[in-house]
């Protein structure tokens, strides 16, 4: 059968060759927060999933496995089952083994994904209407489409977004004219949306693309064409086929979950009605910016509020109806009308008939989504609109410039009732930060600054209706006019967060690469909480390398959700107890009584499903220790009178084995979602470990079959100038999976082998006899590196460490020592408190860590400049009645001349009981408080005695002019703490960076 595609004219060469240039352009200027890095992504779910588990995944490949088991959320769960992960995502694993998954980088994948979007659309028009100036319209349209600005916090959203246009474009392609060349195109998008995108999108779209198979089949037949039917239904099969092995390791994922998560089951329909579109959200259609982000007001989520697709799109979506349409725009027209009404949810009986009828439909939530296909639709129909415009013009020119007049009369109306009705407003306030003067107005003031973009681009659009010969660079620029300005504004509503990207990845940067030893400390004192990152407060166990019962993922095993709901004592409970712990209190569940639990009496409780053979007892006596660590498992030595239990805090899944001395030995399923193991008495080696050796199989058939296919598309066909681009990228993109996966070696291996290389430097110094403060989470492992130079380790990753540094110091005498940072990077605050004392002498590296010759500082020598001494005679109680010190302040102006200077607050404190000692940073203007910190001063454990704190900052950035700092040390606790002394210092750049 001949192509049914049409050739285009040769007068759309500068948009065939420069329309990605274009789209790119557009989108780095209307993004301009994000592409110059002055703001960060929006919070939310971007921060505190996003970020967190791509650093996981980067940190999983840089210690040399695929990420398998993440230990650090909702007592651990199989990350690599986890969807949205996206663990089997090719382009995930490329970057999280070479420059890893920072802010940085997330930052500019959004960016990325909306160009690559914009330019799919670009293709996917010009080959539906053959004119490269059309796509770039609808391309540059697509990408400053309101569907990103809203979305920007559903990332796998935003991945589909970016590939759909491009599998749509393929399968076209692969309709017109069946060849495996075409199928395998469309394999390789649909394997990145499997792999790595929000299967919602897949599950819809599917049933698009069926529709279209069906359409583009039953034509064909209709016209004799039975052999194309044929070789089209052998070419789907072989696309399904080649798909299958790209994701094969998702759909494995998938159905190795399924029995483990109560959402494969089908949502309820409250459940999946949730944020929805609304009438209100119809306002995005006008004015994105308009809509702002009042919940109440808007009856959804902010970010599914915002289906613009800018005004001259709809309109000429809207003039599809009065001309003649190609059988593609009819079904994708059809399937997004019904998609626009299903996306206002529980409003309309469609999104229940689709919820209940169609198979997969039930399985997501947010009816919002839908409105991704009623935007296609649009687009879709108006470049047949622009395709068709000079045919059309003459039978309907007066009714054209009617939709555009009355349209454009409507705009005129509402602005003319903005200016009435924001009189009623509060006033716009002027002072603020740019993020706080755009985000303050209220919804008519609002209008006033977003309508007169779209009313001029309305005007300049009935001006170019009238002309007799299309200028389609004109029209891009109307386009790029009306929706630049929409959702340039919009973008502060739902994609911007309003701090420094650079401060917050600086602070993941002070963050442990690799595992990290676990303290066998309460596993409740690793909850969740914004007093590390600040910005980022779920998932925070991610950053640090330490387990947590907490977290914060749509993905959740049932146990998991069983235990957190039904359970609540008993969960309470266990956070009391470490990540492993020895206990003889164990239960038959017939036995077990949830509404008895006392989490203060009961922390050691284990509740097993059958009762355990024999009499167990854990004696005072009794310990176990960790000796290995990764994200994969754990093993302890333990010592035991008696035969007793040891449970393991993480969550229960095919795959867990235990070994005791090498030894298989039974798993027991205990507290409803965790496991354990009856241990015998004696000295033991005991071994939990989490394999899937089908894993690796399942990665190599995947990345094979994807990588291979790329290489074979970019390389297998006729040499161009346009190839090149293709096949670099193959290239660049086979040796980054490459490099992730076959060049990275464990930390358990690579630590020990950097430690003996660095006591080797250390002694042709000629100071090797001098002590050594190793600060590292797995001190036994790397203990004999030093033979019999004296060594003592401590963990020094985090500020409220400092008292146990301080500790450590005094052992070592008044002269100088060695510091070695070995698997924990140094904290800045400890950093700091090491400069108050020594001057650096000499430093050595080997890979990752280093060693510091420190020598005492001389008598009166002094460390930065002491800018407050808050030390009273006989200190300062700080009471619940009064719970602060007095403040430093100081104008942020005077301190920010120092850029590069760290602000360092020293304390000396005994805290009694529930004290809870903090340093407060806090900025202020005109009295209110505008910028608010509170950092913990010491460790959670250290309850009694005097203990020195410190905390360490880089000097803030003034939000604007004439901002005060102020600092102070206050109590938020329930008893009381005497601050002997406590003063605030400033270290030069020059000093910290010594």
């Amino acid at each position: 059968m001949s192509s049914r595609l049409a050739k285009g004219p040769v007068a759309d060469r500068w948009a065939r060759r420069w329309g990605w240039a274009l789209i790119t352009l557009a989108v780095l200027l209307v993004y301009w927060p994000l592409s110059t890095f002055a703001y960060g992504l929006v919070h939310g779910d971007t921060l505190d999933c996003w970020v967190p588990w791509r650093w996981f995944i980067a940190q999983a490949l840089q210690d040399g496995h695929f990420p398998l088991w993440n230990p650090y959320a909702q007592g651990g769960y199989p990350i690599y089952a986890d969807l949205q992960g996206p663990a089997w995502y090719p382009p995930s694993i490329a970057l999280g083994g070479t420059i890893g998954h920072t802010l940085y980088t997330l930052q500019a994948l959004f960016l990325g994904y909306v160009i690559v979007g914009g330019i799919g659309m670009m293709r996917l028009v010009r080959l539906l209407q053959r004119d490269a100036r059309i796509g770039l319209v609808i391309g540059l349209a697509y990408a400053l489409s309101g569907f990103f600005t809203a979305h920007q916090m559903h990332f796998y959203a935003v991945i589909s977004a970016a590939w759909l246009p491009w599998l749509l474009a393929a399968q076209l392609k692969l309709m017109d004219r069946p060849t495996w060349r075409s199928a395998l195109e469309a394999a390789l998008f649909q394997a990145l949306l499997l792999t790595g995108g929000n299967h919602t999108f897949t599950l819809i779209g599917t049933w698009l693309l069926l529709a279209l198979i069906v359409g583009a089949a039953w034509q064909a037949w209709r016209c004799g064409d039975r052999p194309f039917v044929y070789r089209l239904v052998g070419m789907e099969a072989l696309f399904a086929g080649l798909s299958a092995l790209m994701a094969c390791g998702t759909f494995y994922a998938w159905w190795e979950v399924s029995p483990y998560l109560a959402r494969t089951e089908g949502m309820a329909y409250a459940d999946a009605a949730m944020n929805p579109f609304t009438g209100h959200a119809l306002w995005s259609m006008l004015f994105p910016y308009a809509v702002g982000t009042d919940a109440a007001w808007l009856g959804t989520d902010p970010t599914m509020a915002n289906g613009f697709t800018g005004v001259i799109m709809v309109l000429l979506a809207a003039f599809a109806l009065v001309r003649k349409r190609s059988r593609v725009e009819n079904i994708i027209g059809v399937f997004g009308m019904v998609c626009a009404l299903a996306s206002f949810g529980a409003a309309l009986p469609v999104h229940r008939l689709l919820w209940a009828a169609v198979p997969g439909l039930d399985l997501f939530r947010f009816p919002s989504y839908y409105q991704w296909f009623a935007a296609l639709a649009v687009l879709v129909l108006a470049s047949g609109t622009l395709a068709r415009w000079s045919s059309m013009m003459p039978e309907r020119r007066a009714w054209v410039r009617a939709a555009i007049g009355a349209t454009l009369a409507l705009v005129v109306a509402v602005l003319a009732w903005a200016w009435l009705m924001h009189f009623g407003e509060p006033p716009f306030r002027a002072e603020g930060t740019l993020y706080e003067r755009i985000t303050g107005p209220w919804r008519w003031h609002r209008v006033l600054v977003a309508a007169p973009a779209t009313l001029a681009a309305l005007a300049a659009f009935l001006w170019w209706a009238r002309i007799e010969r299309p200028r389609w660079g004109l029209l891009a620029l109307l386009v790029l006019v009306e929706m630049g300005w929409a959702t340039m504004l919009a973008q502060w509503n739902t994609a911007l967060g309003d701090y420094s990207p650079a401060r917050l990845q600086a602070r993941l940067s002070e963050q442990p690469h690799g595992p990290v030893w676990p303290e066998l400390v309460p596993i409740g004192e690793h909850a969740d909480g914004s007093a590390l990152l600040r910005d980022i407060w779920r998932n925070v166990g991610n950053f640090t390398g330490k387990p947590s019962l907490d977290g914060f993922n749509s993905f959740r095993l049932k146990d998991r959700d069983r235990l957190a709901d039904e359970h609540p004592a008993l969960l309470t409970a266990m956070k009391r107890q470490p990540l492993v712990y020895l206990t003889d209190s164990v239960v038959p569940e017939a036995a077990y009584v949830p509404s008895a639990v006392d989490p203060a009496r009961d922390s050691a409780l284990v509740v097993v499903a059958q009762p355990i053979p024999g009499p167990l007892h854990h004696y005072p006596g009794d310990s176990l220790w960790v000796t290995r660590f990764d994200h994969d498992g754990i093993s302890l030595g333990t010592s035991t009178a008696r035969p007793t239990f040891a449970l393991l805090q993480q969550s229960w899944y095919p795959g867990w084995t235990a070994q005791v001395d090498g030894r298989p030995v039974e798993l027991v399923r205990a507290n409803i979602a965790c496991f354990g193991v009856v241990l015998p008495a004696g000295r033991h080696e005991l071994s939990f470990r989490f394999r899937k050796p089908v894993a690796p199989w399942l990665l190599a058939v995947s990345l094979i079959t994807f990588l291979g296919g790329a290489l074979l598309l970019a390389f297998v066909r006729p040499a161009s100038v346009g190839a090149l681009p293709l096949q670099a990228g193959a290239l660049v993109l086979a040796a980054a999976v490459c490099w992730s996966l076959g060049t990275h070696r464990p930390k358990a291996e690579r630590l020990p082998q950097e430690v003996q290389e660095l006591v080797r430097r250390m002694d042709a110094t000629g100071a090797g006899d001098r002590p050594v403060v190793l600060n590292t989470g797995r001190f036994p492992a790397l203990a004999k590196a030093f033979g019999k130079q004296r060594a003592i380790g401590v963990r020094a990753g985090e500020a409220a460490c400092w008292g146990d540094v301080a500790e450590t110091l005094r052992k070592t005498g008044t002269g100088p020592i060695w510091w070695m940072n070995a698997g924990l990077p140094i904290a800045p605050a400890v950093n700091a408190g090491l400069q108050l004392r020594y001057r650096m002498d000499t430093v050595l590296w080997a890979g990752r860590s280093s060693a510091t010759l420190l020598r005492p500082l001389a008598d009166g020598e002094e460390a930065g400049t002491v800018l407050f001494d808050g030390s009273r005679q006989g200190g300062q109680w700080l009471e619940p009645t009064t719970p602060w010190t007095s403040a430093y302040r100081a104008p942020v102006d005077s301190l920010a001349r120092n850029a590069s200077g760290t602000l360092v607050v020293y304390a000396e404190v005994s805290p009694t009981g529930g004290a809870r000692p903090q340093v407060a940073l806090e900025q202020r203007l005109n009295g209110e408080v505008v910028d608010y910190e509170s950092i913990p001063l010491i460790a959670g454990r250290h309850r009694q005695g005097r203990v020195e704190g410190i905390v360490a900052r880089p000097l803030p950035i003034p939000r604007q002019a004439g901002t005060e700092l102020g600092v102070y040390v206050w109590n938020n606790g329930p008893d009381s703490v005497l601050v002997h002394r406590f003063k605030v210092v400033l270290l030069a750049g020059e000093e910290n960076e010594k």
